[in-house]
């Protein structure tokens, strides 16, 4: 399986067009559709649109996107992944929208207990319902904060400011990979135990990534145009 990975967006429907001849299977989104400040819900789904309509779209909003865009909005050719799982070809999607909290009280921010009971109950119930499902090879964490003090959640300041509660889901499900966005300038992998923790970028600012996942073998291109 071939993927696009997105993340803040922030409006730059120009940015989403100039992915429309990338190859790929499905684009996973990992939040901020649309800036700060917007609480409008049809903006985000305007965006969600420009996107789904290249191609099938996984997805998670962010911290700056509306809370009404935390429900299912019933755009064509997208799935909101929030604290659900969902199967796609021969892996589980398990998603987590908004962040940890922030020094700006943005709309979708939530505490980490909060995060970590959210994060808990999808894996419970994944494993209770796919029974021969093995975490290592077949799941694919979707949130829109990174794992804490890793290569991809540090600022421009030198602050590691993702998620502890992300950070320790990861440590104790070890799903195969994790997919992240948030810190814009925090573009690139790290490993947490055998997970592969991406954090593409902002599109906004030109970045993107492209995982392809074959036989339970990830491989990564970091990307800018």
């Amino acid at each position: 399986m071939k993927i696009l990975l997105i993340s803040d967006i922030h409006n730059s429907i120009e940015n989403i067009k100039k992915l429309r001849e990338v190859e790929r299977d499905v684009t996973f989104v990992a939040g901020d559709l649309v800036e700060c400040g917007i609480l409008d819900v049809d903006k985000f789904i305007e965006v969600l649109e420009e996107i789904a309509h290249q191609t099938f779209t996984v997805y998670v909003p962010g911290n700056c996107d509306p809370p009404d865009s935390l429900t299912e909005l019933n755009v064509e050719n997208s799935i909101n992944v929030h604290r659900r799982f969902y199967k796609i070809e021969n892996y589980i999607v398990i998603g987590h929208g908004g962040s940890n909290p922030t020094p700006f009280f943005t709309p979708i921010e939530l505490p980490e207990d909060e995060i970590y009971k959210n994060l808990e109950e999808i894996f419970s119930k994944m494993l209770n319902e796919l029974k021969d499902i093995k975490i290592s090879e077949n799941v694919i964490l979707l949130t829109h904060s990174p794992p804490k003090d890793t290569l991809i959640d540090i600022t421009y300041m030198g602050l590691h400011v993702g998620s502890e509660s992300i950070r320790r889901i990861i440590e104790k499900y070890q799903p195969l990979i994790s997919m992240h966005g948030h810190i814009h300038e925090a573009q690139g992998m790290d490993k947490i135990g055998d997970t592969v923790c991406i954090n593409c970028g902002s599109l906004k600012m030109n970045r993107y990534a492209i995982i392809e996942i074959k036989d339970s073998q990830v491989k990564v291109e970091l990307k800018k145009f």
